[in-house]
């Protein structure tokens, strides 16, 4: 007698298959072996990145007791995206991305060692005068590797999903660093209270181990040397010619440029508002800090299960940088800390949005050959001119107190976003 068996297809799926298909259709860009790898390896590494952050700014406060100090020591450490930025940039369209990474992450790891080793030798103590010199000295190395890093990083995620994926991919990045700020303060602070600074840096240098392996074992047919014609200067100016008489590009990197040196900058601002304008102190600086990074990441998870079309990104990437803006004004006329809190959220999550559109946009339409120099120019503007941003809203504050200064500056980047965007232009992916 025959027997007949069910179709496959028409047996009931699991809970483990519904579950697989639900995270695939929510987060596609998971579904790339090579997006996982990275996406895994970034993951655990951030978390350390934030542990060493945290603990790398209580070790000069020990040593100093110096707000100067502080400022100083994050400065150093800024700058060489400032300098070196573009020439990363450069680098990007020049070499093979996936190798540059291994280089940097793993330079990256070797300086965390160092400076873990340093402090557990007491070569880094209150006792030793220079030692805010060595610190200093290791913060601009790490500053120099970021210069390289970050292009590199930046322009290697296309690489790994394709321009389909690529808002997925992006937003789902975002999300990992966005929790990484909760989770890596966290750890430094429960760290710090019963071992000290020097275990956050050995936790940060073990955390690459698995980056730079995830990294290894990366392997993709668009994965290839670069080899960009002409000097270095010349790939400069063409991707800054690029950058300027591209519609599109220039809008972007306006709105960028704007929302950084008026916006971003209040996080400098946030111990101030915690402890003299909301009375909350310590633990108020922390509340307020973990509020933006939960919108944060509430919002890169929401854009990562959104639509992937291209229509409509440009009006809410505008909306969403207007409303950011908007957002820290009234953060800074607000003198309930409930409602400081909401706001900080808010614009967290309206940044998110932003800044995954907006380089999700750029990435789609840049030249693959000019990829990484554009994206130099983007983290400049992103990351480079934050110590200067800071400055300038810290001189204006102290003029005309923190309040009014950051509302002020808030409020211009609303207006200034909106004329820089006024008139429409089309968005195309290039193939």
């Amino acid at each position: 007698m025959a027997t007949f068996e069910p179709v496959p297809e028409q047996l009931p799926a699991s809970p483990r298959s519904m579950r697989a298909i639900v995270v695939d259709r929510a987060f596609p860009a998971l579904q790339q072996r090579n997006f996982r790898l990275f996406f895994s390896g970034q993951l655990v590494s951030l978390i350390g990145t934030w542990t060493q952050q945290i603990a790398q700014g209580w070790l000069v406060w020990t040593l100093s007791h110096s707000p100067l100090a502080l400022g100083v020591i994050t400065g150093v450490q800024s700058a060489p995206v400032l300098l070196f930025g573009l020439l990363g940039g450069v680098a990007a369209d020049r070499f093979e991305r996936r190798v540059m990474l291994l280089m940097t992450q793993s330079s990256a790891a070797l300086l965390a060692l160092t400076m873990g080793i340093l402090t557990a030798l007491r070569v880094v103590s209150p006792a030793h005068a220079y030692s805010l010199y060595l610190v200093a000295a290791l913060a601009f190395g790490l500053g120099l590797v970021n210069a390289f890093d970050a292009p590199a990083r930046q322009a290697f995620v296309v690489e790994l999903v394709g321009k389909k994926h690529l808002l997925n991919a992006i937003s789902l990045n975002s999300s990992i660093f966005n929790g990484a700020r909760i989770i890596g303060p966290a750890v430094a602070g429960v760290t710090i209270q019963f071992f000290g600074v020097t275990p956050c840096f050995f936790i940060n240098a073990a955390s690459f181990i698995p980056v730079v392996m995830s990294i290894y074992m990366i392997r993709a047919p668009l994965l290839r040397a670069r080899r960009s014609a002409g000097s270095a200067f010349a790939n400069l100016r063409e991707a800054v010619d690029y950058a300027w008489h591209d519609a599109l590009a220039r809008d972007i990197f306006l709105t960028v440029l704007t929302n950084s040196m008026l916006v971003m900058s209040y996080i400098a601002l946030l111990p101030l508002f915690a402890d003299h304008i909301l009375h909350q102190g310590a633990p108020g600086y922390s509340a307020l800090t973990v509020a933006g990074a939960l919108g944060s990441v509430v919002a890169a998870l929401t854009i990562a299960m959104s639509s992937q079309r291209i229509e409509g990104r440009r009006r809410r990437m505008v909306l969403s940088a207007i409303g950011n803006s908007l957002a820290v004004a009234l953060f800074a006329l607000s003198p309930y800390f409930p409602v400081s809190l909401l706001l900080l959220a808010v614009a967290g999550w309206l940044g998110v949005g932003f800044l995954a559109r907006a380089n999700t946009t750029l990435q789609q339409a840049v030249p693959d050959g000019l990829r990484g120099r554009v994206m130099s120019i983007y983290v400049l503007l992103l990351m480079g001119l934050a110590p200067i941003a800071a400055v300038q809203l810290g001189t204006l504050a102290h003029f005309v107190g923190a309040s009014s200064a950051l509302a002020a500056e808030a409020a211009l980047s609303a207006l200034l976003i909106t004329l820089w965007n006024w008139r429409p232009v089309k968005l195309k992916a290039r193939a």
